[in-house]
């Protein structure tokens, strides 16, 4: 048998590395090779010094907030058949992202987007920006000048440094008065 788990990344098929953001309770998705050879199997993790253990094929593990836990899943122990994985769980302060927006609605000029998120990491390193018309932009607060009105979705994803991302839609209603026409008798 081989212990797999679901994991956002592997170091030499033996440890599992993954990464929650916000969530302190993380399912595990078992993926073991030769199920029909396990004869019983252990999922075992260190947490404040308290071993918790699960006899679930995929446990959702309740860890009590951000930090580093280890533990491991063990399949059929003590037989020469057995197989165990390292599991490492990173539990990152959650992040959410938000937005405002403001223009002249006198003029058809540029919106100003302001960037509102908050990552419990502290820091937020990258912003994507798409406005709606297949434009896209990569500043924190970018302004935006659209071509036609109307209700626009615009969506803004955000990344923090620990690669926790967020993501929010908002239409934007953008329907500035049209410039003055004015039409002279020849």
């Amino acid at each position: 048998v081989v212990a797999r788990i679901d994991a956002d990344s592997v170091l030499n098929n033996r440890s599992f590395f993954i990464n929650s953001c916000g969530a302190t309770d993380v399912t595990f998705s078992n993926t073991s090779f030769q199920q029909a050879f396990v004869s019983n199997f252990l999922w075992r993790f260190n947490i404040d010094g308290n071993v918790v253990t699960s006899n679930v094929w995929s446990p959702t593990i309740t860890f009590p907030g951000p930090g580093r836990y280890q533990g491991e899943l063990l399949l059929t122990p003590g037989t020469e058949c057995g197989d165990t994985g390292q599991v490492f769980v990173n539990i990152y302060p959650s992040i959410s992202a938000d937005f405002s927006f403001a223009y002249d609605t006198c003029v058809a000029g540029p919106v100003q987007f302001t960037d509102l998120s908050v990552s419990g990491s502290g820091t937020i390193s990258r912003w994507e920006w798409s406005f709606g018309d297949g434009e896209r932009s990569m500043a924190r607060n970018p302004a935006h000048t659209y071509r036609n009105p109307g209700n626009i979705p615009v969506t803004l994803t955000v990344t923090d440094i620990n690669g926790c991302q967020a993501t929010i839609t908002k239409v934007v209603p953008y329907f500035p008065v049209p410039a003055l026409i004015v039409i002279a008798p020849s």
